[in-house]
Parts: C-alpha cells; structure tokens; sequence
C-alpha cells in the first residue's frame, strides 16, 4: 500500500534538495517526501490506521510549510478523498452511535463538551470513584429533552443534532487547527 500527498505545483509533495538540507540543520528528523509504503497483513507492517495517516498528515503539514511558507501570503488547502481513516475521530469524540441508552456498560467516555453555554460532562462519577459514561437517555433527560416512550434510534438521531455532537470534527480537521492551516 502507497499513501502519499499531491502538491497542485510540482506533483508529489516533497523537499528539493536544497530545501531537505536546509530544513535538516534544524529539524534532524524532517523527511524529504510525504510517501508511506506499507506492506499490509498481520505477518507483515500492520494495517493502515487512522493513527498512521496522522502521523504522515502531520509530517506533510511540516513538508509544507518548509515549500510555501505562510509569510509569502500561501494560503494552504488540503483536500481529502472519502477514505474512513479521512473520517476517523479520536477515541475521546462526542459519537453518538459509541453510545449506550442507559449509563455504563462498554461505552467509552467521551470528552467534555459545552453545551447551551454550560460546560457537560459525559459521565458521573460512582461511589467507588470510577467513571461511568451517562448513555444517551441520561444525556437527553439532563438536556431537557424528555425519551418517555422513545426509541434508541429516536434518542441517536435527537443527540445527534444537539450542536455539540452535530459539530464534532474529525481527527483531520484537529490536527489542521492545531497546525493553525
């Protein structure tokens, strides 16, 4: 499997030469290209991971910024084609459908959120100190929104249009902010 970047200048995003030895005298571990190789399977590299396409993404984010520095007045556009590792969200994301209907079980907890002006957190804690994930009819009844009667289809699809779930941002556009692109 071959993952790579492409620069709409020059093809393949990549380091001349005299860029490469210029950014190595002060960042050792920059690389020349974007390009990952992987030889898929258990035996071999793994799989391709949401984890791994970060840590490329993050790397031509560097490569970039090195070819078009932002004081030239670039502006820096990614664009992305529908892979699910393109989609991923952190482990921590407001994900409706990791979502129990009632608190705990194997639900994960999920970050805190700000929700109608409040900070939200996604779960209580018990008496034994640990953390258990509230569920979705928790969530819904402390939001104001009655599930009297209603369907877990009903209260996935209600959650899901609360703006702090509707507006939750994939792992790419994380790591883009955090990059300030």
């Amino acid at each position: 499997m071959v993952s790579d970047f492409v620069d709409e200048h020059n093809g393949f995003l990549a380091l001349s030469d005299t860029e490469y030895e210029t950014a190595k005298a002060t960042n050792p571990h920059i690389r020349k290209y974007t390009r990952e190789f992987l030889e898929y399977g258990e035996s071999k590299e793994g799989y391709w991971t949401r984890d791994k396409f970060i840590a490329q993404m993050e790397r031509a984010i560097k490569i970039a910024e090195i070819k078009y520095p932002k004081e030239d007045g670039w502006r820096h556009v990614w664009v992305f084609d529908h892979s699910s590792c393109h989609a991923a969200m952190a482990d921590d994301a407001l994900d409706v459908t990791k979502m129990n209907v009632k608190p705990g079980g194997k639900q994960r907890i999920m970050r805190d959120t700000t929700w109608n002006g409040k900070i939200w957190k996604t779960y209580y804690t018990d008496r034994e100190g640990k953390k258990v994930a509230k569920g979705m009819k928790m969530v819904l009844e402390e939001r104001g929104v009655s599930t009297v009667g209603k369907s877990e289809d009903w209260m996935c699809k209600t959650l899901a249009e609360h703006s702090d779930f509707k507006n939750e941002k994939s792992m790419i556009e994380h790591t883009l902010i955090e990059n300030a692109h």
